[in-house]
């Protein structure tokens, strides 16, 4: 074979590889920011002052003066809602 025909295939490889994570990390982010939309809707409802969205445990907590409101987990809605 020849080494053109070898690197092609390569380079096809990683572009596909490259583009289906680049597909995943907009969807990610975009599922993210509708979950603190709603993190941030849910604590204007119940007036408080500030909020803080946890992506990680997927928790919105609301603060009042300084306290900490009841948390609440916020389901992952996705992008299409």
């Amino acid at each position: 074979m020849n080494i053109w025909k070898i690197l092609t295939i390569i380079f096809m490889i990683i572009s596909i590889i490259e583009t289906i994570f680049i597909g995943w990390a907009i969807i990610t982010g975009l599922q993210e920011l509708k979950n603190e939309d709603i993190c941030s809707t849910q604590c204007l409802e119940r007036n408080a002052d500030s909020y803080l969205y946890d992506s990680y445990l997927s928790y919105c907590k609301c603060y009042r003066n300084g306290e900490l409101m009841k948390p609440e987990f916020i389901k992952d809605y996705g992008v299409a809602k």
